[in-house]
């Protein structure tokens, strides 16, 4: 049986399309309530290949029998059940009516496409992050303050996805926890960095990911430091104010009790005022929001006020 480097090259489809049947189960429902019976074929017809190939180099590997002939006739069988399945794979995959083009056509694309990479980062940080709640919070947070620093026009135009990528960042920004408390920032990035890049997303947006989720707490960001250095210098300025943002909003949450829930920006004179419901000004949070307020001072070069958030006029 002349296999060459087949048996590998069907392994690694194997693989893919393991990762490819787990992604539209869990993330694209629709697709996989009509697709779900074609992936299962192939997933096992795939399968099956491997299944053969590792035992064909198992008897020759073990001598299932000294016999010369015996082995022919192993080796004989195996071929002909693999071809079988090989076969039952061309028919699915090959011509104008293949699966491949019906799950091509299928495939969320633009704004859907990044949504559902989304929904898979959050997944994953949901089993990592041991209080999921206080990243939600804090994301939500982060969009509001992002939110009302570009309704201000402090921001600029999103030629991009700046808004996704925080968001992305406040989500996993505690998936550290999971392997340590101390530092755990560090070994968030870490993680980030090692996870499989999303489709669409591009590898630099999710290294912008990884930095803000670093930097949301301890040291400011250093151009001696590594993290900083390995980010395009075009990326570094959006960078350190995302982070910026994200340290800030998860200040207002610092003791995970969720208290602060809203946020709101103006920019009355030549410095912005947050103002934050259910804020008093005092003790250990207010203490911790202070600090927090530096790094995003620096990057948009205006001061920054925290107040409780006026009461409404009935």
């Amino acid at each position: 049986m002349k296999t060459g480097s087949r048996p590998a090259a069907f392994h690694r489809l194997r693989i893919g399309l393991k990762k490819f049947r787990y992604v539209v189960e869990n993330f694209l429902p629709q697709q996989h309530q009509q697709w779900a019976s074609g992936l299962k074929r192939v997933q096992d017809a795939l399968g099956e290949i491997h299944d053969l190939d590792v035992l064909s180099e198992t008897v020759i590997r073990i001598g299932v029998t000294s016999a010369a002939e015996s082995q022919d006739r192993w080796r004989e069988r195996i071929a002909v059940e693999r071809g079988a399945r090989v076969e039952q794979y061309r028919r699915e995959m090959e011509g104008k009516t293949s699966l491949w083009r019906v799950w091509r056509q299928g495939l969320p694309r633009g704004a859907e496409a990044r949504s559902a990479a989304f929904k898979k980062i959050r997944s994953w940080a949901s089993f990592l992050d041991p209080d999921v709640h206080h990243s939600r919070l804090v994301a939500r947070l982060a969009l509001q303050l992002y939110d009302g620093l570009a309704r201000i026009g402090m921001l600029g135009e999103d030629h991009g996805h700046q808004r996704e990528v925080l968001q992305a960042a406040a989500v996993v920004h505690e998936v550290g926890r999971s392997e340590r408390k101390k530092g755990h920032h560090k070994t968030s990035r870490q993680l980030v960095q090692n996870l499989e890049r999303p489709f669409p997303w591009s590898r630099q947006e999710l290294a912008v990911v990884a930095f803000v989720a670093r930097y949301h707490r301890g040291s400011l960001p250093s151009r001696t430091q590594r993290e900083f250095r390995s980010l395009p210098q075009q990326l570094r300025p959006l960078a350190q104010r995302l982070a910026g943002i994200l340290r800030l909003a998860n200040a207002f949450d610092a003791d995970h009790e969720g208290k602060i829930q809203r946020i709101k920006v103006s920019k009355p004179r030549d410095f912005l005022v947050i103002h934050a419901d259910r804020f008093d000004g005092h003790g250990d949070l207010a203490e911790g929001i202070a600090g927090a307020r530096h790094m995003l001072e620096l990057s948009l070069r205006l001061p920054i006020a925290v107040r409780p958030m006026p009461k409404s006029k009935k």
